[in-house]
């Protein structure tokens, strides 16, 4: 399937102590087919991975990512066969993932923050390894702006919980920067909106590229189209082309391109 991803790693084969010619050992693999790469660049720009141990004839690891569409549907990405749930495996399907499929800053990664994907992540240096790290790249995420940083120091589930019934007043405003001021009644709280750049002290516009409580309240107050401030990837017309494009069939074997390479056989260890 042209345009889809396929990264191998081998391992030498040997009888006794003599290394076999032409055969390899299947260590890994990962793949991503080209419809579910294009898929991705209309989705949300998030995805999440995990492992699942495989019990059959060989033992090892699925290791998939999935992302969703702006209708919260889950679409599958990529996946990777690997020896296990090892720093080295987790390393070797998460810089494929990102330097195969992402192609674009900003995405965010959800895990169940399993302790190897850590590791993996730290070899890779993406990760602040010290304190004197993490208040430097705290620090470079700040002045991106105020709100993803506050974000970052307020997440957890308890924080995610939104009251309903909360009053807002918008009490000052620039109308013509788009630039407002917003008190929270209960939580006494002064939070600023700038509609133009699309950012909320609160956290949430940017973050998930849907209208917060602010702005609907920011809308309400100056009779704007709340429906302005939502990102494309929750429109019908970028969902859609989610699901455009399609898995072609690969026909008999015979008529596939022939193969230059060595035989590849699964791992005797792993039975």
């Amino acid at each position: 399937m042209s345009g889809s991803i396929v990264q191998i790693e081998t391992q030498p084969l040997y009888n006794g102590n003599e290394e076999a010619r032409g055969v390899k050992i299947l260590h890994r693999v990962f793949w991503s087919f080209n419809p579910y790469i294009r898929v991705f660049r209309h989705c949300k720009p998030l995805v999440q991975v995990d492992g699942t141990h495989i019990y059959g004839k060989y033992k090892g690891t699925l290791m998939v990512a999935v992302a969703r569409d702006g209708n919260q549907n889950i679409v599958p990405i990529t996946f990777a066969l690997v020896e296990g749930e090892i720093a080295d495996a987790w390393h070797f399907f998460l810089t494929n993932l990102r330097m195969n499929v992402f192609r674009r800053d900003g995405v965010c990664m959800i895990s169940d923050q399993h302790e190897l994907i850590w590791v993996a992540i730290n070899c890779s240096g993406g990760y602040s390894r010290t304190v004197e790290e993490c208040n430097i790249n705290y620090k470079r995420l700040k002045e991106r702006g105020e709100a993803y940083a506050r974000w970052c120091d307020t997440i957890g589930l308890r924080h995610w919980r939104i009251e309903t019934n909360m009053q807002i007043v918008v009490h000052r405003f620039d109308r013509q920067n788009e630039v407002f001021g917003v008190h929270e009644m209960t939580s006494r709280k002064v939070l600023v909106v700038d509609l133009e750049r699309r950012t909320c002290d609160c956290g949430h516009f940017q973050v998930e590229r849907l209208p917060c409580r602010h702005v609907i309240a920011c809308c309400a107050n100056q009779h704007f189209d709340w429906q302005l401030y939502v990102h494309d990837v929750y429109k019908m017309i970028e969902v859609r082309k989610v699901y455009r494009f399609e898995i072609t069939p690969l026909g008999d074997p015979e008529t596939w391109p022939a193969y230059e390479g060595p035989t590849l056989v699964a791992n005797p260890a792993l039975r």
